[in-house]
C-alpha cells in the first residue's frame, strides 16, 4: 500500500482545502517530512488518515470522550461563517496478486446547526463502487486491521509510553494476537463468558437474586471507579511528560545561557591562574637556560671544532715538555753507560737513537696556538659540548611545548569566564529551572499515588468480581438440576480452558520468530552492540525481559531513557515486519527526548529503512538542520504547516523549515 494524496476540506485548524501529494517519487527517497510548530495540524494529518480509513472505529475516535456526532463537530474548522462543511479524502493504491488497485475514500459531513449529515463514497480504479462503500470497514480490515493499525500510524507519545515496559504488555498482547488471528479467540472466549454468566445469573433462585443484583453493581461501581482512575493516571502521565519536557528545556536553556559556566566559574578562574602559575615558571626555566649555556647552542658546530683545536694544542704542549724531560734522561743514561766502560759504537749509536726520537717528538709539537685552551679549559669545553648542550636541547623543546599548552588552557579559561552571565541573569535562569523541577518531582509524585490507587481499585474490582462469580456459581450450583444448564456450563467451561491454552501455545509457537525480529531491530538501533544479547516474549503475561551477551538479566531500569525509547521502536519496527504487510508508517513527533547518539540512529538506520513509505510529522526542534542534512538524501516530498501567530488557520507550503 502507498499513500497517494490526502486532501483536507475545512479540517481542524486547516481551513478551505488543501493537499498533499505523498507519493515517493523513487525507492531511494522513500521520506516524506511535514514540519510545523505546536498546534499546526500535524497530529490532525496523523488522525484524518486513520479517519479516513476506519471512520467511527478510529483509534483517534474510540479513544476520545464523547459520541461520534460530537467529534465530527470539533473536527470540523469553524472560522468561517455559516453551515460548516468538511470532508477528508484519502487517495492510496495497493496491489493484489500482481494487479493495481486504485482506492478513493471521501469522508465529508455537513454541520447545520444541532444537525449533522454524514456521507461516504469509495471509488475503485476512479468509479463509484457502491458494494465496496457498503462493506468498506469490513474490507480495510482484511489488508490493514484495526489491531495492527497502531503499528504503523503511531505518535511519539506512544513511543515514551511503550518505553516503560510495563506499558507495552497490554500492546503486545493486542498486536501479537491481531498478527495471529487470535482476536477471533478472544471474542469466542469472551461470549462464552457472558453465556455463562447469563444462564448462571437466570438459574438462580429467589434468594440469591437480591445478593447477585448487589454484588453485580457493586462489580460495576468498581470498574467504573476504575476507568476514571485509569483516566485520571493518564491525564497525569501526560502531565508528568510536559513537566518533564519543561523541566529539559529550561536545564537546556540554562545550560546554553551560561548556567553551567557561572557554576563552574571558581574552577575556571583556578585553572586560570594555573595556566598563568605555569607560563610563569616555564619562562623563568627558559631565562635560566638563555643566561647560562644556552646561547652556546646558536655555536654548537664552531664549538666542537674549537673543542678539538684545543685537544691537540694541549697535546702539543704535553708533547714539547715531554721532549725537554727526556734530553736530561738520555744524556744521563749516556754517561752512566759510558763509566761503565760499555763498547763505544753501542753507546753512540744509543746517543743517535735518542736525539732521533727527541727531534720527532719536538717535530709533532709544532703547532701554533689559536684556542689558548688551559686543560681546565678543555675540559670546561667538553663537559659543556658532551652533557649541557644535549641536555638544554632536550629540555628547551619540552618547556615549550609546556608554555604552548598553557598559552592554550588560559585562552579556554579565558574566553570561557567571558562568556559567564551575570549573577542577575542565573538566578532568573536557576529559579525557572527549580520551578521546572519541582513541577516535575510534584508531577511524578501524582503518578505514583495515581498508580497506587490504581492498582487498589483493580484490586477492589478483582475482589468485587471475584464474590460475584462465587455467588452465581453458588446460585448455579444450587438451582441447576436441569441436566442441560449442567451440561452447557461444563462444556463452555471447558472450551474457555482449551482456548486459553490454544492461545498461549499458539503464541509460543510464533514469538521466537517476532522476538528475532525485534532483536535485529534493536541491534540495528543501540548505540552500544555489546549490551542486549536476548530479548524474550512472555507468552502469557507478554512481559518483555532482556539479556546480557553473557546470559545475566538486564533490568529496565538500567537502561537509560534513549534506549528504553529505542527499545520500544524497536517492538514496533519488529512487530510490523512479522505482520509481512507492506504498508505505509506515519509517525508524529518521532523524536522525543533522545540524545544526539540515539536520534543519528533512528534518523540514518530507521526512518529510510521502516518501510516504503515513511511519513514525518515533526518541529524544527525534533528534525533540526543537522538532522535535515542527515535525511535529506532519502526526502521525497517536503512540506510545512504555516500557523502564524496572529491568524488561526494553517497554511500547507512546499518546503521544510529552513
Amino acid at each position: 500500500m502507498i499513500i497517494d494524496r490526502l486532501t483536507l476540506t475545512n479540517v481542524g485548524v486547516f481551513a478551505g482545502r488543501h493537499e498533499l501529494q505523498l507519493t515517493p517519487p523513487s525507492g531511494r527517497k522513500p521520506v516524506t517530512v511535514i514540519g510545523g510548530l505546536n498546534g499546526s495540524g500535524k497530529t490532525t494529518i496523523l488522525e484524518a488518515i486513520l479517519f479516513a480509513l476506519y471512520g467511527p472505529l478510529a483509534r483517534s475516535v474510540s479513544g476520545r470522550a464523547g459520541s461520534y456526532d460530537s467529534y465530527l463537530r470539533q473536527l470540523a474548522n469553524h472560522s468561517g461563517l455559516g453551515p460548516s462543511h468538511a470532508s477528508v479524502e484519502l487517495q492510496f493504491h495497493a496491489f493484489r496478486e500482481g494487479q493495481r488497485f486504485d482506492y478513493q475514500i471521501n469522508r465529508s459531513w455537513r454541520v447545520v446547526g444541532r444537525s449533522l449529515r454524514e456521507s461516504t463514497t469509495v471509488l475503485l480504479n476512479d468509479v463509484l463502487d457502491r458494494d465496496l462503500t457498503d462493506r468498506w470497514a469490513e474490507h480495510v480490515e482484511a489488508f490493514m486491521p484495526r489491531g495492527i493499525a497502531e503499528l504503523f500510524f503511531f505518535d511519539g507519545e506512544k513511543i515514551e509510553n511503550l518505553a516503560e515496559l510495563d506499558n507495552a504488555r497490554s500492546m503486545l498482547r493486542t498486536v501479537i494476537g491481531a498478527l495471529l488471528g487470535l482476536d477471533l479467540v478472544d471474542r469466542l472466549d469472551t461470549d462464552l463468558a457472558v453465556i455463562e454468566r447469563n444462564h448462571r445469573k437466570s438459574a438462580a433462585t429467589a434468594e440469591h437474586q437480591d445478593k447477585i443484583a448487589e454484588l453485580q453493581q457493586r462489580v460495576s461501581d468498581a470498574r467504573l471507579a476504575e476507568e476514571r482512575l485509569h483516566q485520571e493516571l493518564a491525564g497525569t502521565r501526560v502531565r508528568l511528560e510536559r513537566a518533564a519536557k519543561r523541566r529539559y528545556e529550561q536545564q537546556e536553556r540554562f545550560r546554553v545561557e551560561g548556567g553551567e559556566l557561572y557554576h563552574r566559574r571558581a574552577a575556571l578562574e583556578h585553572a586560570r591562574d594555573r595556566a598563568i602559575e605555569q607560563i610563569k615558571s616555564t619562562d623563568r626555566q627558559l631565562c635560566e637556560i638563555a643566561e647560562g649555556a644556552g646561547p652556546f647552542m646558536l655555536v654548537r658546530d664552531l664549538l666542537a671544532r674549537v673543542t678539538e683545536r684545543a685537544g691537540a694544542e694541549v697535546e702539543a704542549a704535553e708533547s714539547a715538555r715531554l721532549a725537554e724531560v727526556l734530553m736530561d734522561r738520555d744524556r744521563e743514561i749516556v754517561a752512566q753507560l759510558r763509566e761503565l766502560k760499555v763498547k763505544a759504537s753501542a753507546v753512540e749509536a744509543l746517543d743517535k737513537f735518542l736525539a732521533n726520537e727527541r727531534l720527532d717528538r719536538r717535530s709533532r709539537s709544532t703547532i701554533e696556538a689559536i684556542a689558548q685552551l688551559s686543560p681546565e679549559g678543555l675540559a670546561q669545553a667538553r663537559s659543556l659540548r658532551e652533557h649541557a648542550l644535549p641536555e638544554i636541547s632536550e629540555r628547551r623543546p619540552r618547556l615549550l611545548k609546556g608554555r604552548d599548552q598553557a598559552v592554550a588552557d588560559l585562552e579556554d579559561a579565558q574566553r570561557q569566564l567571558a562568556a559567564v552571565p551575570e549573577k542577575a541573569a542565573v538566578q532568573e535562569l536557576e529559579a525557572a529551572l527549580d520551578e521546572a523541577t519541582a513541577a516535575e518531582a510534584t508531577a511524578q509524585r501524582d503518578l505514583d499515588r495515581a498508580e497506587a490507587e490504581l492498582t487498589a481499585a483493580r484490586s477492589a474490582r478483582a475482589l468485587a468480581d471475584k464474590a460475584y462469580e462465587s455467588t452465581l456459581d453458588k446460585a448455579a450450583t444450587a438451582a441447576l438440576d436441569i441436566e442441560d444448564s449442567q451440561r452447557i456450563l461444563a462444556h463452555s467451561q471447558r472450551v474457555r480452558h482449551t482456548l486459553a491454552r490454544f492461545r498461549t501455545e499458539a503464541v509460543r509457537r510464533h514469538l521466537s520468530r517476532i522476538e528475532r525480529l525485534v532483536l535485529d531491530a534493536l541491534r540495528r538501533l543501540l548505540r552500544k552492540h555489546d549490551l542486549i544479547g536476548e530479548l524474550r516474549i512472555d507468552p502469557e503475561t507478554f512481559t518483555v525481559q532482556v539479556s546480557r551477551p553473557d546470559g545475566s538479566r538486564l533490568a529496565p531500569q538500567q537502561l537509560s531513557a534513549g534506549e528504553r525509547q529505542l527499545l520500544a521502536v524497536a517492538l514496533l519496527w519488529g512487530l510490523a515486519q512479522a505482520s509481512g504487510r507492506p504498508l505505509p508508517i506515519v509517525i508524529d513527533t518521532p523524536l522525543g527526548r533522545l540524545d544526539g547518539q540515539h536520534r543519528d540512529h533512528l534518523i540514518n538506520r530507521y526512518f529510510p529503512n521502516a518501510s516504503h513509505q515513511v511519513i514525518l510529522l515533526s518541529t524544527d526542534q525534533e528534525i533540526n538542520e543537522s538532522a535535515w542534512s542527515q535525511l535529506e538524501p532519502k526526502i521525497g516530498h517536503a512540506y510545512h504547516l504555516d500557523h502564524p501567530g496572529n491568524s488561526t488557520a494553517t497554511t500547507i507550503r512546499p518546503g521544510y523549515f529552513w
